[in-house]
Formats: structure tokens, C-alpha cells, sequence
């Protein structure tokens, strides 16, 4: 799957969970929005209806304090609570309405009842207040008197604790009552609604936030093995490049465009190989490679014939390289042909052939006598041999095989020649330098006298290792 469309969904599901996620949020805000005013008008209408309850007590005690008194602070009382109540005078200590002004409580009551059902019943209580009052105001006049009555105190007291008073009062706090109880009865069976309305949306929330959990981690892992760690193997695998490694491969099974991006590379790679091989350099250690050294000697052969100058070769093998790729592996044994490459590129001159055979087998071509050609190569063996390159902090050292180019002479007697030298080196322990001529190799066949006759050996720096029987050139060493 291409990453654009990976991207292309992601970002559809990430649109879709927003979108959801805040359809939700909204919802649970508004269901609790909606909680809070049921419980702010629950509580109004508690409060109103506490108020009504409570003036219809206070009427009722200063009505007859009045009548059993006489006193007119009773009855100033009485009137100052009915004018409130009636919205004749501003309400006192009311956050409901503005400081001043004026409204009736019964009015109050319509505005901020909490359930429509419970209308009838505080209507009723309050019309009984109301007609309460009438008959307190018509009992208190008897105590005064009027035009058309004597002042009439005792059937006033009468009056004041008659059957009729008292059931009517009764009557208006039994209707409070019920409307409490309907308050709050209505109250739970509401809440309970909200409680789970919100629970719902809770629930929802978190299986939707879940879901977006568990969906990011996906992708991210998809991410991770399909884009993130096969971008982590281009780079790693573009260092090896850097570092002169072309002939390696990047692999991978991811289809996108990391995997075109993969396959071009390799493509690139290809090309840059071929280009390589025909430009002749060896991409490792960057000295010549195989086919431009056997250009070049065909070159010299041709040169030296013509000037009659002399033309030695070196070949040089690196002593148990397969031991130390089997103890520090691969990549430090490409640190090590590269650092042996460099020693010998820092020993010989521009004008000089170096280059790289194959493994770890090079060559020198060198316009000189083989005699003076040993000088260089004994500074190569003993700069190798004080290197101290291997991670452990020891060295590697070399054989080397030198012989001289006799004109007229084939190109294959010629490197096999050199090769005989290098195989009398590690015979006689490695790490060392010989020298074969033509004559003796002539005059033995293709073998290597034992010592004399042509083979000159050059002293070495410092014992080397007890050695076996080394095969010749292509055979492990």
C-alpha cells in the first residue's frame, strides 16, 4: 500500500474520531447544561414554595396576635407581608428580581415552576392563601369595628381559632407538602435520566478515545516497519556506500515508495558498478582493480621492451585474513584491506601500479630492478607489521612475492612467476619478502628451489609465525 493512501486514511480517521469525539463532547456538555438548570429551577421553586409556606405561617401568627392584642405593630406586620406578596411593595433579601422591584410571588411561582404537572396544586394552595387572607381581613375589622358594625372582639377571637381557620390552613400546608414531595419524586426520576444520559456519553467517550488509541498505535507501527525502519536501512546502507562498499545490496519486501525508492537505488548501484569496473578502480580500497592492472601491465610490458627499462611486480597477501574475518567479522576486514591499501599507496609513488586482485591479494607494478623493488616492499611488510590496525590493538601482516619481467616473455609465466615467490614467502612463515628469478624458475619447472639458484632472501624485522603449506593464488589464506 502506497504511503499517500496510508496518509490519506490516517488522516480520514483522525478527521472522523475528531468529529465524533466532539459531536459527544457537545452532547455530554449540553446534558449536563441542561442537569444544572433542572436543579437550579428545582431549587427556585423549593425556595418559592418555602416562602409561600412560610408567609402563610407568619400571616396567620400576626393575625392572631392582632386579634387576641389589639396591638397595631401585629397588624402593620400582617400588611407589610400581604403587600410583598401581592407585588405591591418591592420584595426584601429577593436575588430573583432587581433591587425595587415589584412582582408577585404567585407570579414568581408560574415563571419558575419546575415541572409543568406541579402548576395545579401550587395554584390551588396559593388561591387558598388568598382567600385566607380575605377572611383575616374581614375578622381583624371586627376588632376596630365599622360604620355599618360595633367593634366585636370576642366572635373576632372566635373566628381566629374557628374549624373553618384552622382546616384552611391545614389545607394550604398539605398542598405544600404534596408539591414538595412532587418536586422531589420528579427530581429522581429526572436525574436518574440525566445521570444516565451522561453515563452514556462517558462510555462513548472513552470507547471512541480507545478506539483513536488503539488505531494511532497502529499506524504507527505500520509506519514504523513499513516507512521509519526501512528508512533507518537506506541510511545505513547509504553509509556503507559513503565508506566505498558498492557491490552490497539493499533488500526489502515493503511495496511503496520506500520500496522504488529501494530498487532505483540498487539500479544506481548497478550502473555506478559498471562504471567502476570500466573506469577500473576497486571500490573498496579505491586502488586499481583486476582488469586495469592487466591493461596497464600489457602497457609497461610494451614500454619496457621499447626502452629496455627494467619492470618488477609485487604481489602481496595479507597473513590468515580469514582469521580475522572469522574474529571480528566482515566489516573489520574491509577496515583492514582498506587501511593495508592505504599503507601501501603512502609507500610507493604516484607513477607506481597498485591494485587490488581479488580478497585480500594485491600487486605492485614498479619501473624498476626487482632488487630495488624489494627495498619497497620490506617497508611495506614492516610498516604493516607496527600498524597495530585490529580492534584488539595487534597487527596483520603480509607476504610478499617479488620477480622481474624478462622480455619476450608471456604474461601468464610472468604473474605465475610472482606467485611461486609468494608462495616460498608463506611457506617459509609469512610475513616476509622473496624474490624469484627467471633462471631458477626455468631452470626448476613450475617449482621453488630451496634457496639457492635465483631465490634472494630479504631479511625481515622480526620472527614470523611458524607456518603450514600455503596454497598458491586463489586459494584461501
Amino acid at each position: 500500500m502506497k504511503i499517500a493512501r496510508i496518509m490519506n486514511i490516517s488522516n480520514m480517521f483522525m478527521f472522523c474520531f475528531i468529529a465524533v469525539f466532539c459531536l459527544i463532547m457537545h452532547q455530554l456538555y449540553a446534558a449536563v447544561h441542561d442537569y444544572m438548570e433542572m436543579e437550579n429551577k428545582k431549587y427556585t421553586s423549593l425556595e418559592l414554595a418555602a416562602e409561600l409556606r412560610n408567609s402563610s405561617r407568619l400571616l396567620t401568627e400576626n393575625f392572631r396576635l392582632y386579634i387576641m392584642t389589639e396591638d397595631p405593630e401585629y397588624e402593620r406586620k400582617y400588611w407589610k407581608i400581604v403587600e410583598e406578596r401581592s407585588g405591591i411593595t418591592p420584595r426584601s433579601h429577593d436575588k430573583k428580581v432587581a433591587p425595587g422591584e415589584t412582582v408577585k410571588l404567585n407570579d414568581l411561582l408560574q415563571e419558575n415552576i419546575f415541572f409543568h404537572d406541579h402548576i395545579p396544586t401550587i395554584k390551588k394552595a396559593n388561591m387558598l392563601s388568598d382567600d385566607l387572607i380575605h377572611f383575616e381581613a374581614s375578622t381583624m375589622n371586627m376588632v376596630t369595628g365599622s360604620i355599618h358594625a360595633e367593634p366585636d372582639i370576642i366572635k373576632a377571637k372566635e373566628l381566629a381559632y374557628s374549624a373553618y381557620y384552622i382546616s384552611k390552613t391545614h389545607e394550604i400546608m398539605n398542598l405544600l407538602d404534596i408539591f414538595y414531595d412532587d418536586i422531589n419524586d420528579t427530581s429522581k426520576i429526572i436525574t436518574e435520566k440525566f445521570k444516565t444520559k451522561i453515563s452514556n456519553y462517558l462510555v462513548m467517550s472513552v470507547i471512541i478515545f480507545i478506539m483513536f488509541a488503539v488505531i494511532t498505535l497502529l499506524l504507527r507501527i505500520y509506519t514504523y516497519i513499513y516507512i521509519y525502519s526501512p528508512i533507518n536501512r537506506i541510511t545505513q546502507f547509504a553509509n556503507t556506500i559513503v565508506n566505498g562498499n558498492t557491490t552490497q545490496r539493499i533488500k526489502t519486501n515493503v511495496n511503496n515508495e520506500i520500496g522504488k525508492l529501494c530498487f532505483t537505488l540498487n539500479l544506481m548501484l548497478d550502473k555506478l558498478q559498471d562504471e567502476i569496473l570500466t573506469s577500473g578502480t576497486d571500490p573498496l580500497t579505491h586502488l586499481c582493480n583486476r582488469r586495469f592492472f592487466e591493461k596497464k601491465l600489457d602497457e609497461l610490458k610494451m614500454l619496457t621492451q621499447y626502452r629496455s627499462q627494467a619492470l618488477s611486480i609485487l604481489i602481496l597477501d595479507i597473513d590468515f585474513f580469514k582469521r580475522v574475518n572469522d574474529r571480528f567479522g566482515h566489516l573489520c576486514g574491509d577496515d583492514v584491506l582498506r587501511c593495508f591499501a592505504e599503507n601501501m599507496r603512502k609507500c610507493c609513488r604516484k607513477e607506481d601500479i597498485v591494485a587490488r586482485l581479488g580478497g585480500e591479494e594485491f600487486a605492485i607494478l614498479l619501473p624498476m630492478p626487482a632488487s630495488e623493488a624489494a627495498i619497497l616492499a620490506e617497508r611495506i611488510r614492516d610498516t604493516m607489521e607496527k600498524a597495530g590496525i585490529l580492534p584488539d590493538g595487534t597487527s596483520v601482516t603480509c607476504s610478499i612475492g617479488i620477480t622481474q619481467y624478462a622480455p619476450g616473455e608471456k604474461t601468464e609465466e610472468f604473474l605465475e612467476r610472482a606467485d611461486q615467490a609468494l608462495y616460498r614467502a608463506k611457506e617459509e612463515g609469512r610475513n616476509r619478502v622473496r624474490i624469484l628469478e627467471k633462471a631458477s624458475f626455468s631452470a626448476h619447472g613450475s617449482g621453488v628451489n630451496d634457496g639457492e639458484d635465483g631465490m634472494s632472501d630479504i631479511p625481515d624485522a622480526g620472527g614470523a609465525a611458524e607456518g603450514t603449506s600455503v596454497p598458491r593464488r586463489g586459494a584461501s589464506s
